[in-house]
């Protein structure tokens, strides 16, 4: 009898390793896959890709020391956009706006420079995708990845569509001066360009860090037309509705934050890691990892393609969505009324799996239940 008990018990041991050690195997490749970016694509690639090799030149050229509004380095790098935008067969505008800013007590005042620059469609309207980077750095960093790497991103990204044929919306590529004063650049833009009308999906490149995978961490309009695009058009996309309800309650702002208030429906990524060489002297091209400026282009030029193409940026019905990463780069999308009875699904699933790890031993305490689990469960409800 003794022996019977004991081989039970030794069975129900074994299940509850073997479950367990399976359910940690599927979260380490799970989040290893999410959490690597693609690998660097080559200059010698198909010219209608997205190559960080090639795009990584315009970092180089840009990114030499910081550039913050009014500076003679400010100077060259906004000359050098235009110049560049020129030699690839665009006929780039300036918008000279006056802006004024403060912080705390201090108030000051410019004019802030925009540049533009257009790629017609064949459709019959006035329909056009911006894409949007701001070319301002702060008065310490030359700004490699913020947001010279979305400078670049944009350029590579216009080369990439010009090669592969007119798209059915135009494409409108916005480069903002004062973003680091207080988005000044893109608040010009909106109040004050007649392009605006024209815009019917924003999408823009920002970065605090120098590597890791490319967040879609915001995104304004029905963001469930959004990220139904994202997972479209996006080979490895990495966004969670967590994310989104985390950055709203911080005090941060970025270009988009003006298209977001104005209506104007779009997405906003970003790479994350490496925030030590943020706003500093660290962030150099040196610095910036390869691979994460090749997943921000792949999000835009895929992007771009998709709304170019004449996607729908709106529908009756199309509401907000519950949206997050299941398993590598599949995406989960459901509405929002959905989720507390997924939540209630998920919990007693959580439940049923502890219940079985601590009858068999392997778990002392119901505790973990509660601490391993409920940032999962989280990202469910979000």
């Amino acid at each position: 009898m003794n022996e019977s008990v004991e081989a039970s018990s030794s069975r129900r041991l074994l299940t509850g390793w073997l479950v367990l050690i399976a359910l940690l195997s599927v979260g380490w490749i799970t989040l290893q896959t999410q959490l690597t970016p693609p690998a660097e694509v080559p200059a010698d690639a198909p010219p209608t890709e997205f190559s960080a090799e090639r795009a990584f030149t315009w970092v180089e050229m840009l990114a030499q020391a910081p550039h913050p509004v009014g500076t003679r380095e400010h100077h060259r790098v906004r000359n050098q956009l235009v110049s560049e935008l020129r030699q690839m067969g665009f006929d780039p505008q300036i918008q000279v706006a006056p802006a004024v800013w403060g912080f705390g007590s201090f108030m000051g005042g410019g004019t802030m420079r925009n540049v533009l620059a257009r790629l017609p469609g064949q459709g019959s309207g006035n329909e056009a995708v911006l894409l949007m980077a701001h070319y301002d750095t702060r008065a310490m960093t030359p700004g490699a990845a913020d947001d010279t790497s979305g400078c670049a991103v944009i350029l590579e990204t216009l080369r990439a569509l010009r090669a592969g044929g007119p798209l059915e919306r135009d494409v409108i590529a916005l480069f903002t001066d004062g973003e680091e004063t207080g988005l000044l650049g893109a608040r010009a833009f909106a109040e004050d360009h007649g392009w605006m009308d024209d815009v019917v999906v924003a999408l823009n490149i920002e970065a605090r860090g120098n590597f890791g995978p490319t967040l879609a961490f915001e995104t304004s309009g029905s963001s469930t037309l959004m990220i139904e695009a994202l997972a479209a058009s996006v080979s490895v996309p990495w966004t969670s509705s967590l994310a989104g309800a985390v950055y709203r309650m911080m005090p941060n702002d970025t270009d988009f934050s003006i298209f977001r208030d104005a209506g104007v429906p779009g997405v906003n990524v970003a790479f994350l890691d490496g925030y030590r060489t943020y706003h500093t002297m660290l962030d150099t091209p040196e610095g910036l990892d390869r691979r994460s400026f090749q997943h921000q282009g792949e999000y835009i030029l895929g992007l771009a393609r998709h709304f170019g193409a004449g996607a729908p940026v709106a529908a009756e019905g199309a509401g907000q969505a519950t949206f997050f990463n299941v398993w590598g780069h599949r995406l989960a999308i459901y509405p929002v009324g959905w989720a507390l009875p997924i939540f209630l699904v998920a919990l007693a699933l959580v439940v049923l799996v502890f219940f079985v790890l601590r009858s068999s031993g392997v778990l002392a305490s119901w505790r973990t239940l509660f601490t391993g689990s409920g940032l999962a469960l989280l990202t469910v409800v979000s």
